[in-house]
């Protein structure tokens, strides 16, 4: 999408006209990684929640359909315009529903063959690629799974699935959806009316002003990881033609109880948080491996700003990269862990830049790094209604080599996995760099 900021229709005429709408930075860099990466059905996002205390079906799906329909984003359509640049509509009555809501009834099985069921079922669906230009199937799909119920004191269970493309929506975006739905079921007060902040907040990103403080920001994360020379990671195999090859599964590791424990300490003694130490661990097992040993390793953040932003439904997050730096040993892991948390800060600071600039700025190409912290284990309740995230299925990369965490909650211990291109790297090398990690993070946590 081109064009002067000022020869498009402002955020108040857009309103008033309720049909004008622009894709944010955010978005347009998520288009263009899809556009490069090899599966693009690692842009399909799916979210689950066991749901439990369910009043009934009708108020399940009446929630649903009153909160999708509240969120203007789900009525977004993307198109060619005669100039082949991207244009975004918002029409009711164009022929294609803004979402679909399935229901899929599994009551009838026992307890573990509906789990096998739907997640035979999710594994299909997060492989299922989202089409944004295709111009008669909805982008949105809400699935709902009846189970079978074990509630002694009555009420229904249900898997609760959505599956939309990245450009919609960030993980905080998705919990904000279902803390509103179930709010509804249970008759609490949530906002009623049509929520248009999110276009607003992608128009006033064309600003000039923002345009210039993105591209300002590219140019100093640029100069920041280039001062020392980046390196890069090497291939377990030459790149090849013809189709890419079927994905590995990612290989799964748990975080051992005594590092987890271990790990809390030490944030905790520094002040930071728990992420900070694995952060650290990760990045420089990562540099390591890469010559010369500095990389620019891509962690996502939110361009949430503040309360406005808070509780807005769409996509803020962008993957920027952060400076990874090999062990040195003159530094203490106080010192270790305070150089990883500066990096991180610093592109913190700056994840409004353009990355399109930062790529080009630093010779292009997709991720060779990404770092992504999850939380998997909250409980939420709102009246009778209990529900729980659950683990996503396995999905394609986005770079050559990501790496999940989620550390160690209250009742949980602390896992991850690690999924990486064909060619970037293998079971056998993945297993190395996870048994390095391990032995990095319980350096940095052993007790002074």
């Amino acid at each position: 999408m081109t064009g002067n900021a000022d020869e498009r229709l402002t955020a108040v005429e857009a309103d008033r006209r309720g049909t004008a709408r622009v894709l944010s930075a955010v978005q347009l860099a998520i288009l263009s990684a899809q556009a490069r990466a090899g599966d693009p059905s690692a842009y399909t996002m799916l979210s689950s929640v066991r749901a439990r205390g369910l009043p009934s079906w009708a108020a399940l799906l009446d929630a649903a359909r009153a909160t999708l329909t509240r969120h203007d984003v789900f009525a977004w359509r993307l198109d060619l315009d005669s100039a082949f640049e991207i244009e975004v509509r918002a029409e009711p009555g164009s022929g294609v529903p803004a979402f679909v809501i399935e229901q899929a009834d599994m009551s009838s099985l026992s307890p573990a063959e509906a789990d096998q069921a739907v997640a035979e079922r999710l594994g299909a669906e997060r492989r299922r690629v989202v089409n944004l230009f295709d111009p008669d199937t909805p982008y949105t799909r809400l699935i709902v799974f009846r189970l079978p119920s074990a509630e002694p004191s009555g009420g229904h269970e249900a898997v609760c699935t959505l599956v939309t493309h990245h450009v919609l929506l960030d993980e905080h975006a998705t919990d904000l959806l279902w803390s509103e739905m179930f709010r509804r079921i249970a008759q609490r007060a949530v906002p009623e009316q049509h929520d248009r902040r999110y276009a607003r907040w992608a128009a006033a990103g064309l600003a000039p002003d923002a345009r210039e403080a993105a591209r300002r920001a590219a140019q100093e994360i640029a100069r920041h990881l280039r001062a020392g020379g980046l390196g890069t990671l090497p291939s377990t195999s030459p790149a090849t033609t013809g189709p890419p090859a079927a994905p590995e599964p990612p290989l799964r590791f748990a975080l051992p109880e005594s590092l987890s424990t271990a790990a809390a300490a030490r944030a905790a003694d520094l002040a930071v948080p728990v992420a900070a130490v694995y952060g650290t661990a990760l990045s420089e097992t990562l540099a390591a491996r890469a010559r010369p040993p500095r990389l620019a390793l891509h962690v996502p953040m939110t361009r949430r700003t503040g309360a406005a932003d808070a509780d807005v439904v769409g996509c803020y997050v962008a993957f920027v990269p952060v400076l990874a730096q090999a062990p040195d040993p003159a530094l203490t892991p106080r010192q270790a862990i305070g150089r990883w948390q500066r990096s991180l800060t610093f592109a913190a600071d700056r994840a409004h830049a353009s990355l399109t600039e930062v790529e080009t700025a630093l010779g292009g190409g997709p991720a060779q790094a990404v770092l992504s912290f999850e939380n998997r284990h909250a409980h939420r309740r709102t009246g009778p209604v209990r529900w729980t995230p659950l683990p996503p299925p396995d999905s394609a990369a986005k770079a050559d080599v990501t790496v999940f965490l989620a550390p160690a909650s209250a009742g949980h211990t602390g896992d991850g996995r690690i999924v990486w291109r064909a060619g970037a790297s293998d079971p056998a090398a993945a297993g190395r760099l996870v048994a390095d990690f391990l032995d990095r993070a319980q350096a940095l946590s052993a007790p002074a």
